[in-house]
């Protein structure tokens, strides 16, 4: 499930959402990227939008769009650097236990 959510975030992009709950994440992503992220996380099955929301912060915390770029690069061919992979699945998970 998790690696569903890393290829398909990575190949449709990332989006930023404002939520109230959420704190405002140091690097921002063009709306475009930001709508396609929050699209396909929540197209996965037990995602709610605020998980969603909160991954992606955490996400904009680590990575500039730039970095973000190259690593949607590599998920394209399915070479998606182990870090990155992990760095999500803990993501997600803190974001549940919010």
């Amino acid at each position: 499930m998790i690696r569903g959510i890393v290829i398909s975030s990575l190949i449709f992009g990332m989006t930023v959402l404002s939520l109230t709950a959420c704190k405002k994440a140091k690097n921002e992503y063009p709306a475009y990227a930001t709508e396609s992220f929050m699209n396909s996380c929540q197209s996965n099955p037990n995602t709610t939008k605020e998980v969603c929301a909160c991954v992606l912060d955490l996400l904009r915390d680590k990575y500039s769009f730039e970095e973000y770029t190259e690593l949607q690069e590599k998920a394209k061919s399915e070479q998606i650097p182990h870090d990155f992979f992990f760095f999500l699945g803990d993501a997600k998970g803190k974001c549940v236990r919010q």
